[in-house]
């Protein structure tokens, strides 16, 4: 799975608690993915593939 990167928004900016939840998310999925390399491997996989495909793309500038 390759690395997630993700802006937070400047504390005090509109969005800014959505962008702590976005980035807790993705450590919970970085912490989920490596588990299952380490105790499923056969399933990783398969699960950073699921994971590339469903976390929207950052808009290209």
């Amino acid at each position: 799975m390759g690395s997630l990167k993700w802006a937070r928004a400047a504390p005090g900016a509109p969005g800014q608690e959505l962008s702590e939840q976005v980035s807790s998310l993705l450590a919970r999925m970085a912490f989920h993915h490596a588990r299952l390399q380490i105790e499923a491997s056969a399933v990783a996989e398969p699960y950073a593939s699921f994971v590339s495909e469903a976390v929207p793309r950052p808009a290209s500038t």
